[in-house]
């Protein structure tokens, strides 16, 4: 006979055996008996007799641009799963224009995500609708993402138009001042200052400018964005400051793009008017009756013995030690001032510079005329022409661009050049502070014998210092 071990589990309280098994000496050891369950001796009072079934929970997101050259143009899908079990068993499904993609996959862990781009086509003048849907073994009802891209036949260079609303008068101006001298390190951005009636740079043609100082208006937005004592110190992180607020316009898309020359018409010499050539190209079909030329004359470094800019952040403790308007006095004598308006040729476009009639994708339009000379733009080396688009159902800005007049055009003159001007300059040879007579110097503080007409030096007179432009 062969010999098999048997062995049992019993319940020492009731007697009961709970489960047994046997062994043959040449066997695996196998079940031989399994009774049947006992009560429970802690039994549920309301038993579910149909658990609820494993539910899969999950995120789904599109991005893709509003607007697209006419071409193949990319839409990115975000899968995420916040099952604590995971995306089981998932098909992302993408259609659009009558196409359809799919991808798929086993598992996505909890707090993952999983990014898929699809490829579509946009055409100029039309709109691709998409669908993005997401099943999964256990999740309950599909997800649905969806989204449009309008095509355009290429992507126009978009140019914010900046008009700071100015005053000499105005003690806060110097902060918006901080701002616009930021804005020059952004060539997509054109700034201009609007001084206000009763200020003596004031342009008649921007009469119908609705602005306080200091603020500023970003392609004729109603909406103003006023700069105060926060902005001394420009800070485009900060959203709520106003060079991130104004920076934020860079991002609405221009329809057009414009090209822009312009030159000098003289006369015995003399500068009279100013030959101008501006085309526009619209990336979309767009209505000529709808849109309008108008044109802003510009002068840098504004300097006049007799205007002086009121200070409201001299000596204001919470700039930096080293701030220029904090370290300059409440009145600044022999400011210079950037980007002043001088004259404006058709502040809501001109009549009939755009022809009347359905504009092609992609096709040039030109148009050209002549502009006359303001009398107070003197120096013709300083200024610069700006062509705006406009929009004359809204009145808004849809484009803009901006070239010198002139080759000869000089760097502006900063409020931290003025300020080394107005103070003491130590160590400079050749000066004898005593002397009533006019010392020259360069920015740099070597002296100038000569001083060449329409060059911005440092001029020093006995104990007082100025920076001036010699005549």
């Amino acid at each position: 006979t062969k010999a098999r071990l048997v062995a049992y589990v019993i319940d020492t309280q009731t007697g009961a055996m709970l489960n047994a098994c046997f062994q043959n000496l040449d066997e695996e050891c196998v079940p031989a008996h399994k009774p049947e369950p006992g009560p429970d001796p802690d039994p549920d009072p309301d038993p579910d007799p149909d658990p609820e079934p494993e539910v899969d929970t999950a995120t789904l997101t599109a991005q893709a641009p509003a607007y697209a050259a006419q071409g193949d143009f990319e839409v990115t899908a975000t899968v995420g799963s916040t099952s604590e079990s995971g995306l089981d068993n998932w098909t992302l499904t993408f259609e659009c224009d009558g196409r359809t993609q799919t991808e798929s996959g086993a598992m996505i862990p909890h707090g993952e995500q999983k990014t898929l781009t699809f490829t579509a086509t946009a055409m100029t003048d039309m709109t691709a609708e998409y669908t993005l849907t997401l099943t999964a073994e256990h999740l309950e009802e599909p997800l649905t993402a969806t989204g449009a891209v309008s095509g355009l036949a290429f992507i126009p260079a978009r140019r914010i138009l900046v008009e700071q609303a100015a005053s000499a008068d105005c003690p806060l101006t110097p902060a918006a001042m901080c701002v616009a001298e930021s804005l020059d390190s952004h060539e997509d951005v054109i700034p201009v200052a609007v001084h206000l009636a009763g200020d003596p740079m004031h342009a008649d043609g921007y009469a119908p400018f609705a602005g306080t100082a200091p603020s500023f208006r970003v392609d004729r937005d109603p909406e103003a964005v006023p700069a105060g004592e926060g902005d001394c110190v420009p800070d485009p992180a900060d959203e709520d400051s106003a060079l991130a607020r104004i920076l934020a316009y860079r991002s609405v898309p221009a329809f057009v793009s414009l090209g822009l020359d312009a030159a000098y018409i003289k006369t015995s010499g003399k500068v009279t008017g100013i030959d101008v050539m501006a085309d526009l190209t619209p990336a979309k079909t767009l209505d000529g009756s709808e849109l309008a030329w108008g044109f802003i004359l510009t002068e840098n470094n504004v300097t006049d013995a007799a205007v002086a800019q009121a200070n409201g952040l001299s000596s204001l403790v919470s700039l930096p030690e080293t701030h220029p308007f904090r370290l300059l006095p409440a009145t600044v004598p022999g400011m210079y001032f950037h980007d002043v308006a001088r004259e404006v040729y058709g502040y809501s476009g001109l009549d009939k510079s755009v022809p009347m009639r359905r504009l092609e994708p992609g096709k040039k339009v030109t148009y050209h005329t002549v502009l006359s000379m303001p009398a107070c733009a003197t120096d013709t080396r300083e200024l610069y022409l700006t062509a705006c688009l406009y929009d004359v159902s809204t009145g808004r800005v849809m484009n803009a661009v901006r070239v010198p007049l002139s080759p000869e055009a000089r760097p502006k003159v900063t409020a931290r050049d003025v300020l080394d001007a107005l103070t003491s300059i130590p160590g400079v040879e050749g000066c004898d502070p005593s002397a009533a007579q006019a010392a020259w110097f360069n920015l740099q503080g070597m002296p100038v014998a000569n001083p060449v007409p329409g060059q911005i030096y440092i001029v020093r007179r006995g104990s007082v210092v100025t920076k001036e432009l010699a005549r």
